[in-house]
Formats: structure tokens, C-alpha cells, sequence
């Protein structure tokens, strides 16, 4: 379940740079990357801006102080979403320069052959950065409330979605309100020749073929 929804999300990255972004991003599976001393995570997926410079001497992505991806992706399992969340501080650390983080939990599959699932969308440029900006819960089930109950507290008001006492199923592509937007100008944050004409405001990450990959 973990290589399907990755390579679903791989997938409409390249889709997003071949068909609107003209192959000026180059998306990236599982990425290295030096976080703080003593501090390096594994990004289950990334993208890049081609054209960044090097980092300074000892403040690069890896040992040959390549530039950080501006955007990575973390999935969890049997990863807590408090350990998602907790995640974003550490992405956004004082040495990065990775703009925006996307979480996504998925929860195992239940008796009746439905599941849950929450994409937590955090940006660098946020007040605080520790708090999502989208909150969606994504699952052909809504979210268990024992689950809830072990979220951090600052999650819980603002997931929509197939939530609370009205819940929206998630059950086709293209739903406005399960779609994960991602500024182009944080992605292309730090190229030189800014943003290439032509590409969108927003990269957008359907929630749906990816619930679809998850089981």
C-alpha cells in the first residue's frame, strides 16, 4: 500500500510538471535530507525546482550540499498522526528551505472493507508553520473518534471533508473540496529566474486517486 499511494502521488507530480509546469520541476522518490545536526529524515516524496544554486558550505541537503526540494511528502501508517505533525517543525527547520510539507495518514483497513484517511497540508510561510492549512479527511469511512482524541489538539477544528455531522464522501476525481493546493511560487521559491510564464498558481493533489490506491 505504501509503493501504491507513493507512486500515485510521484505520478501527479510528474503529470503537474510535464502538462502545466513545462519540465521546470523535477519530481523525487525517497529523498535523503539533513535536517539539523544529527538530524536526517528519509522524504517518502519531494519535487524541485530545477535552476536552484548550491547551498552554502555545510548547509545542503547531503554532503555535497545540494539545494533541499521545496516540497516533500510523508506517509503514515503505522506512523501516529501526532509523529506526522510533528514532522513539519523538523522539515522547516532553521537549515531547510523546503516550503511545503504534506502529511498523509492512512488507517488500516476495518471490517467492513472501510478506511480512513487524513492529508494534513503545511506551509513554511504559515503563522505558525506547526499548523496545517488544509486538513482533509480523504477515507471511504470518516475518522475513527478514539483516533480524533489522540490527534493534537490544533488539528481537530479544521479537517472537512468526510468528517463531523454532515461528512462529504470523497468519491470522484476532481472534487474541489478534496484537493490539495500547493502555491507554485513556494515550489519555485529561490530559482533565479522566478516563476517560468505560463504555470499556475497552485499545484493541485487529488485526494481521491489516491485514496483509491491506498486498498
Amino acid at each position: 500500500m505504501h509503493a501504491a499511494v507513493q507512486g500515485q502521488v510521484i505520478g501527479q507530480l510528474h503529470v503537474f510538471n510535464q502538462n502545466s509546469a513545462n519540465n521546470t520541476l523535477r519530481p523525487l522518490g525517497e529523498t535523503d535530507l539533513i535536517l539539523a545536526p544529527n538530524n536526517t529524515r528519509r522524504a517518502d516524496a519531494a519535487m524541485e525546482p530545477r535552476g536552484l544554486p548550491q547551498r552554502p558550505p555545510g548547509q545542503g541537503m547531503n554532503p555535497n550540499n545540494d539545494p533541499y526540494p521545496t516540497f516533500v511528502t510523508e506517509f503514515g501508517v503505522s506512523e501516529s498522526v501526532d509523529s506526522l505533525h510533528g514532522l513539519a517543525l523538523e522539515y522547516f527547520s532553521a537549515r531547510t528551505t523546503i516550503r511545503a510539507y504534506l502529511a498523509l495518514k492512512i488507517w488500516e483497513l476495518r471490517h467492513n472493507n472501510t478506511f480512513a484517511a487524513l492529508a494534513l497540508l503545511y506551509l513554511r510561510s504559515n503563522v505558525p508553520n506547526s499548523m496545517p492549512v488544509q486538513a482533509i479527511s480523504f477515507g471511504t469511512a470518516p475518522i475513527h473518534g478514539l483516533a480524533l482524541n489522540s490527534m493534537p489538539p490544533i488539528i481537530l477544528p479544521l479537517i472537512v471533508g468526510n468528517h463531523g455531522p454532515v461528512p462529504v464522501a470523497c468519491n470522484a476525481a476532481g472534487l474541489a473540496g478534496f484537493q490539495i493546493n500547493i502555491p507554485t511560487a513556494d515550489l519555485y521559491l529561490g530559482v533565479p529566474a522566478g516563476i517560468p510564464a505560463g504555470v499556475p498558481a497552485q499545484l493541485q493533489i487529488d485526494l481521491f486517486p489516491i485514496q483509491r490506491a491506498a486498498y
